[in-house]
């Protein structure tokens, strides 16, 4: 059976055989990656091809697997190592990945036996059940929540919480409906939850550079030419409609991208005003691996070579990459307001992320499309849940005009579709987001204008607001 080419007009039975060997191929596929993605973790391997942080970065940037879905794969790989009844039943066919990785999650050496003769006896629901009623935690707190766009306004948010958790969020939940004037629904609730604890966080704050951190604000980036604003969030950049904008950025503080944190200095602490715009600037993300959690500022030229404290020569690294920087496992060139160049210890360049395209492959693709395909990709604005009437009543256009828009976005793999509802490509919530690629940052996008604080359209043009808490002043 050729699995790389497709032959119409076969016969029933010649479509069943043909079904029958690509799912046994896909199984082999699948006991394949697990084994040896949890090879390459252990034995780190990933470090003979290049440098990344560690798997997770490797698997996103070189295979474009997701974290989780690599997190699980690894997971089940190391488990199949001690279970190989469990194993040997999954090459053979006889069990589903699904049942598989249900399997590993309890199974050990003295229960396998057991397990494999219930998973062959029944069906995935009640192997779920049997499973979930042993690994009651299994959800554990630190899991990533599962987001996925139910409409262009709203996410539908899955998590597992502990019980003590659920209970400390519905007391909170409940007092902020009893302290509203008005009735609040339980998303509303939770808003204001977040706000409070936002400008709790940020009130408290004695360390100026701690305060001046973005991430403990909601961060709105508009771009002064077309007033577009985009809402940074822990999976990227999305994109607001002019109502939700103004309602979030009424009474923020101003940050001019453009204009500010340009003092330097060669001596003493890093000023708050400039910390604050390089983090702002980068999103609080690590520029090499995309990071979120544990980044701080890098000096490229080191302050003890005559090094600045400027914005050119500052940028946002994770404490990975830091290190890996000063241990000489990487490097990297030019500075941080014209674009850096990211390369591994032999100086050779780090291979690019495929997951967005560069800004220059983009705005080339923008001018290829038609005025149809740019106002309905405007309209999207990174958001997905959108549904074809939606795109009519949102663009103006006729039904006509969306349709063949929306076809040539689709053919040019800039917008996908999946159970009716459409997104633009990385508008994806539950996969985090990355930073741009190595050599070049990227600067996310909304339709044809570029919203990020590396466009150059003219002085002040870009600015980032800081809403739900009371940032320190200069």
């Amino acid at each position: 059976m050729n699995t790389n080419t497709y032959t119409p007009n076969l016969t029933g039975r010649q479509l069943d055989r043909t079904l029958d060997g690509l799912l046994a191929c896909r199984r082999s596929c699948e006991w394949l990656l697990c084994r040896y993605l949890a090879d390459i973790a252990d034995e780190r391997r990933f470090r003979e091809v290049g440098w990344y942080a560690d798997v997770l970065h490797y698997a996103d940037k070189r295979h474009e697997l997701g974290v989780k879905s690599t997190r699980e794969r690894i997971r089940i790989g190391r488990a199949l190592r001690e279970l190989p009844k469990i194993e040997q039943a999954f090459v053979r066919g006889e069990l589903s990945y699904s049942k598989v990785r249900e399997l590993t999650r309890v199974a050990d050496r003295d229960t396998e036996p057991g397990w494999l003769e219930l998973a062959r006896m029944t069906g995935m629901r009640e192997l779920e059940r049997r499973v979930s009623s042993v690994a009651r935690d299994e959800a554990k707190p630190n899991e990533s929540a599962e987001v996925r766009w139910r409409t262009p306004a709203t996410v539908e948010l899955r998590m597992g919480l502990s019980a003590e958790a659920w209970a400390l969020l519905s007391r909170a939940i409940e007092a902020a409906k009893l302290a509203s004037e008005t009735g609040l629904s339980d998303s509303e609730a939770i808003e204001s939850v977040a706000r409070e604890a936002l400008c709790r966080m940020t009130e408290t704050e004695s360390d100026p550079a701690t305060a001046a951190d973005p991430r403990k604000a909601v961060v709105l980036y508009t771009c002064q030419h077309c007033e577009q604003t985009e809402l940074e969030t822990t999976a990227g950049a999305v994109g607001l409609p002019p109502a939700a904008a103004e309602r979030l950025g009424c009474g923020a503080r101003v940050v001019d991208l453009e204009r500010d944190g340009w003092q330097e200095r060669f001596d003493g602490a890093i000023p708050a005003p400039i910390r604050r715009v390089v983090l702002a600037r980068d999103r609080g993300r690590c520029q090499c691996c995309g990071r979120r959690r544990y980044v701080d500022l890098h000096h490229i030229v080191p302050v003890s070579r005559g090094g600045k404290h400027s914005r050119a020569n500052l940028t946002v690294v994770c404490s990975a990459c830091h290190t890996a920087i000063h241990e000489g496992e990487l490097r990297l060139e030019g500075d941080a307001e014209s674009g850096l160049e990211w390369l591994d210890g032999s100086g050779e360049p780090l291979a690019p992320w495929r997951g967005r395209p560069s800004a220059e492959a983009e705005q080339r693709q923008d001018e290829v499309l038609s005025a149809e395909a740019s106002r309905v990709l405007t309209t999207m604005a990174n958001r997905g849940g959108w549904l074809v009437d939606g795109l009519i009543a949102a663009t103006g256009l006729s039904v006509s005009e969306v349709a063949a828009g929306l076809t040539e976005l689709e053919l040019a793999g800039r917008v996908t579709s999946v159970s009716g509802l459409l997104s633009p490509v990385g508008a994806s919530l539950s996969k985090p987001a990355e930073a741009g690629p190595p050599r070049r940052r990227a600067m996310p996008r909304l339709g044809h204008a570029p919203i990020g604080p590396f466009a150059k359209q003219g002085p002040g043009q870009w600015a980032e607001r800081q809403t739900g808490q009371p940032m320190h002043t200069q």
